[in-house]
């Protein structure tokens, strides 16, 4: 299997600043629908990848959006995202409930 055919089979997630994240994502239609429901999302050519916003604000409308999925999002997963992002324990009681 080539080096390219790898990188094809992969999803890499960069930290770009403080409040963006530089997603790299094989072409897949699923893939990219839900990259597209991300309020803020832009594709950036030269990279080759999506850069999302990365703020409390879109983790939680992502979180709300999906809420009635919970294979994919869960209280779980955003007390962990919160917990990353370095918020108190109170705040992430708060935000949780």
């Amino acid at each position: 299997m080539s080096e390219h055919a790898k990188y094809e089979e992969k999803i890499t997630i960069i930290k770009g600043s403080t409040d963006s994240l530089h997603i790299r994502i094989p072409y897949n239609p699923a893939y990219i629908q839900r990259i597209r429901q991300i309020t803020g999302r832009q594709w950036e050519s030269k990279l080759k990848a999506w850069i999302i916003p990365y703020t409390i604000a879109a983790v939680l409308q992502q979180w709300k959006a999906s809420r009635g999925n919970y294979k994919s999002w869960s209280k779980e997963l955003l007390d962990k995202t919160l917990k990353l992002r370095g918020y108190s324990r109170k705040t992430i009681k708060a935000y949780c409930n």
